[in-house]
């Protein structure tokens, strides 16, 4: 079966998540994150907090850590890594040290909550704008135009959510090679205001958290990241003038 494909624009930049208490801290690791004793892997582990649970950040230490996020097909890939910072942190009564890649100051989502309906939630919460914009990409080998007119989900200090239905995105002739949609599912969204490390930790419980489908590397370099489940899905992230990347997550469905 043909694969349906969604283009989906993602301005990337290096500042954090951030609302109105930023010493409030959301878990997003889909599998829990562990408070230690001290803070080194070494430490031991006092206790784990679930995803979507909330925590106070206490002070921030200067000591580095880094975790595999994503392991790689082959063995010419590299693997994706998060490097972050070891935090002191309060969860109820406890104190202890985690890896602050993974706390963010949005709140998560909810059980089974798909990205979309997340975005038009937080819409509410803050403010909405409606931006147009186009992008010069290239599929294939191919050069095309890329135009999207979104409704966007502005949180304070610059992050932004954009939502859009699939009708608003055009691919205008004769500047552009012809996509066509086939069966399957997508999804479209851009955001601003997120690192490349931020975004794959954010979109892990909508796309990467299905234990049927377990993404690993498929393509590692400059002008192309691929995750592939080995099967039906892939996600692919571009580099566009460095701060934008072009992703397109395919399903090719049943």
């Amino acid at each position: 079966m043909k694969l349906f494909l969604s283009l989906i624009a993602l301005f990337i930049s290096n500042s954090a998540f951030s609302i109105v208490n930023d010493s409030v801290k959301y878990v997003w690791a889909v599998n829990g994150l562990n408070i230690r004793s001290a803070p080194n892997i070494q430490g031991k582990i006092i206790k784990k907090i679930s995803f979507g649970d909330s925590v106070l950040l206490l002070t921030t230490t200067g000591l580095k850590h880094k975790v595999v996020f994503m392991d790689s097909m082959y063995e010419y890939n590299r693997m994706l890594y998060l490097t972050g910072h070891w935090v002191k942190i309060k969860s109820g009564q406890t104190e202890g040290y985690a890896f602050d890649s993974y706390l963010f100051s949005v709140p998560c989502p909810r059980e089974r909550e798909v990205l979309n309906d997340f975005a038009i939630r937080m819409s509410g919460r803050f403010s909405q704008t409606t931006i147009t914009d186009s992008f010069r990409l290239t599929q294939g080998g191919n050069y095309g135009m890329l135009q999207i007119n979104s409704r966007v989900c502005n949180f304070p200090q610059g992050q932004n959510i954009s939502f859009y239905l699939p009708s608003e995105i055009k691919i205008p002739e004769p500047d552009t090679q012809q996509i066509d949609h086939y069966e399957g599912s997508s999804a479209g969204f851009y955001f601003k205001g997120f690192s490349l490390q931020e975004l794959l930790v954010f979109i892990s419980p909508f796309y990467l958290s299905d234990p049927d489908h377990v993404f690993r590397i498929f393509q590692n370099d400059s002008d192309n990241l691929r995750m592939s489940d080995g099967g039906t899905q892939t996600i692919d992230l571009w580099p566009f003038k460095n701060e934008i990347f072009i992703m397109i997550f395919e399903n090719a469905g049943c």
